[in-house]
């Protein structure tokens, strides 16, 4: 692993079924409000089942060019939610200078195959009007862990050039058919009958990092709200995924965790923020890896999994749940580390610590008011 760095939260955007930005989602999820609807599809038996989908009026318009003549309603649905949560990041930013965006894609099922259109960065610069470097820009496909294998990416391009700031995100959705019948046939789908499965969701979330502190996000101006720093993130391959014929025994995961863990330097994970969906793999997964870095945790750590607001994001998970842990590290008085892990339905496993840092030249106490206060649940 390099050495560690020192990079920051400069800017948080989200559109998720529970909020048409990051604020939105935030709050939404601290309410525990849930967003889950009929989807228009039914099982062969004629039962109803749930998605949690993004609300159509916040979607803008799409700029019809060439470029997109061949897109999929799927791929322009991406678009339009890649471009609010994009927005949403870098709103309160001065972006200067282009800067790389990393982008977290939907994962590629060998079994119902679809890959976004190879210019989707492309229309998405200009869809967004984002000042984004197209030659630095790259995408990354390994679903759920995705955005944090940008992180890593982003900490190389911090080592290896002069950027200042840098753009990831992830984007994806579960409104694609072949895919959400074939999850369905698998019975992966939570339905009356199935209480194994996951609700089907939607969303996109983006960060803008920077190494310049003073170009790092302050939720609240007037006053001495903590700064909220990245480590080096933690990735890994299980090799008892989803799809494999092997056990889970939760090594991936477990690695991930170390990588990331192992630089906190005696502090002590207060938040674990996770992907979990609903589905009993996942908690067997993370129960493992919790037990082998007890070590790393509080002894009043909170587990918070928001996927039962808003569904399974995937692709778009680690960004969101980036965005809602830094929220929630903002608002707090006491000084504390959040830990976010994400696990895919094939090999890859990520994890990544957010921790405060407090503003230069000012004493003054972090506010902290009732509308801010985190109700987690676990």
């Amino acid at each position: 692993m390099e050495k560690e760095q020192k990079i920051y939260i400069a800017g948080i955007g989200a559109i998720t079924p529970v909020g048409k930005n990051a604020e939105m989602t935030f709050a939404s999820v601290n309410a525990r409000i849930n967003r889950y609807q009929d989807s228009g599809y039914f099982t062969e038996s004629k039962q109803p089942v749930k998605m949690a989908l993004v609300p159509p009026d916040a979607l803008p318009d799409i700029n019809e060019t060439p470029a997109i003549k061949g897109y999929t309603r799927w791929d322009r649905h991406l678009l339009q939610m890649a471009h609010v949560a994009m927005i949403d990041a870098v709103k309160n930013a001065k972006i200067e200078k282009p800067v790389p965006l990393i982008l977290a894609c939907p994962q590629h099922y060998a079994k119902w195959p679809h890959q976004l259109p190879e210019n989707f960065v492309k229309c998405l610069i200009e869809q967004s009007g984002v000042v984004v470097d197209p030659e630095l820009s790259r995408t990354v496909q390994t679903g759920r862990a995705g955005i944090l294998d940008a992180l890593q990416i982003a900490f190389k391009y911090f080592l290896d050039t002069d950027a200042e700031t840098i753009l990831i995100g992830g984007v994806d959705s579960f409104q694609r058919p072949e895919l959400f019948r074939g999850l369905l046939e698998e019975g992966r789908i939570a339905i009356q009958d199935n209480f194994d499965g996951f609700t089907p969701g939607e969303g996109a979330g983006f960060i803008l990092l920077t190494r310049n502190k003073s170009n790092a996000f302050k939720q609240d101006k007037k006053n001495a709200c903590p700064l909220v720093r990245l480590s080096n993130p933690g990735v890994a391959q299980e090799n008892g995924h989803m799809y494999s014929e092997q056990p889970c025994l939760g090594d991936g995961l477990t690695n991930a965790f170390k990588q990331t863990l192992g630089l906190l330097n005696g502090s002590k994970i207060n938040h674990i923020y996770s992907s979990m969906n609903g589905e009993r793999f996942w908690v067997k997964e993370l129960g493992a890896a919790i037990s082998r870095n007890q070590s790393f945790l509080s002894d009043d750590y909170q587990l918070v999994h928001p996927a039962d607001c808003y569904g399974d994001l995937g692709a778009a998970s680690g960004a969101v749940l980036m965005g809602i842990a830094a929220q929630n590290l903002m608002a707090q008085q006491r000084k504390m580390h959040h830990l976010v892990c994400c696990s895919s339905d094939n090999t890859y496993r990520s994890a990544v610590v957010l921790a405060q840092e407090t503003q230069a030249n000012s004493n003054k106490p972090v506010p902290q008011s009732k509308d801010t206060i985190q109700q987690e649940y676990t």
